[in-house]
């Protein structure tokens, strides 16, 4: 406290400066007149007396603002009164030079232009792939399809098990098919679409209902036999020719020359023999008897196009054999018909 006294004390007296007290006597008692008189009129404006007047003034107020706002209540037509349309612009991206503005709108055309197009593509490539697939009818699964001369085969849902690359196919009876691949060789598929008869086993696989008809190479040469609806050997394989005939004792009694077993048999053995040794004296008997064989099986159960594709194609191309000559292999062709003479064919 001294030391604040002390401080005092030269407030007070040093320097002969005017002490606290007289600079408050001197706002007390020597103020302007002016400016009493105006804090006279403040303090008549703060008259705690005229509380009760201004509460009522201010209750009035409210209760008139109150009513101004029912009158003036504001309602909006949701089908007139509607936000404007944003619509994008080149002026979103705030680019302040004429020039970049230009590339980037032009930009924008060619980007908008390429995505028009490839839908465009898609549409048409999506349009072909479905106007080229055929789908067979069929109570089995899985179903047979085509496309671009292609089989294949999908579930019932749709999906894919085999995609359309086969030469030839057939329905599937009791889980198998026979297809044929780009070689034209048969080889036998499951319902998943495994080979579980690779291509090469066989030369031939044909239907008998539920049964198949094969030919394989022994050391007997070309031989059939049959293999049961679980592809297990059925009879063995000895046989040069099998026939699949449902009615055995209603086959016809034919004694023309012909050689053939029956009215509706549409290739004459003998006769064809002849004609083939006339046409191809080079050919040994063996191969000409094979041709022969070959050309008179039954084809029932065949898909009817392939097979007479498969015809047409030996009939122009003729057939390729071996033959041995001087002690050697050597490649040769049987020719079906004689294109360059006419008349060594025999026309029936």
């Amino acid at each position: 406290m001294k030391k604040k006294d002390e401080e005092i004390e030269t407030l007070d007296f040093e320097d002969n400066k005017p002490s606290l007290d007289d600079t408050v006597e001197m706002l007390d008692f020597e103020m302007d007149k002016k400016v009493s008189n105006e804090i006279d009129e403040m303090l008549d404006f703060l008259d705690v007396s005229t509380n009760d007047n201004k509460e009522n003034e201010v209750n009035e107020l409210i209760e008139k603002i109150t009513e101004d706002k029912e009158k003036t209540k504001i309602e909006l037509d949701a089908d007139k009164e509607k936000l404007e349309e944003y619509k994008p612009s080149i002026k979103d991206f705030n680019i302040k030079s004429a020039r970049t503005r230009k590339y980037v709108k032009k930009g924008m055309l060619y980007v908008i232009i390429v995505m028009l197009l490839g839908f465009e593509f898609f549409i048409n490539k999506t349009g072909d792939a479905l106007n080229d697939l055929v789908v067979y009818a069929s109570d089995n699964e899985p179903i047979k399809i085509e496309q671009n001369a292609k089989y294949g085969y999908i579930d019932y849902t749709g999906d894919k098990i085999v995609n359309p690359k086969y030469l030839y196919g057939e329905d599937f009876i009791k889980g198998y098919a026979i297809v044929k691949n780009g070689s034209d060789l048969p080889l036998i598929i499951n319902k998943g679409g495994k080979e579980v008869i690779k291509a090469g086993e066989y030369f031939s696989l044909y239907r008998a209902n539920s049964d198949i008809i094969a030919s394989k190479v022994t050391k007997d040469g070309l031989k059939y036999g049959i293999l049961n609806s679980n592809l297990k050997e059925k009879t063995p394989f000895k046989y040069d020719i099998i026939l699949c005939d449902p009615n055995l004792e209603a086959k016809d009694d034919i004694n023309d020359g012909t050689n053939r077993e029956s009215v509706s048999q549409c290739v004459l053995p003998n006769i064809l023999k002849t004609s083939l040794k006339r046409i191809n004296p080079k050919i040994s008997d063996e191969n000409i008897e094979a041709t022969v064989k070959d050309l008179s099986r039954n084809f029932t159960g065949t898909d009817i196009v392939h097979t007479n594709y498969v015809l047409y194609q030996k009939i122009r191309e003729s057939i390729k054999v071996s033959e041995k000559r001087n002690g050697k292999d050597e490649f040769d062709f049987v020719k079906l018909i004689d294109f360059k003479n006419p008349e060594n064919n025999t026309f029936t």
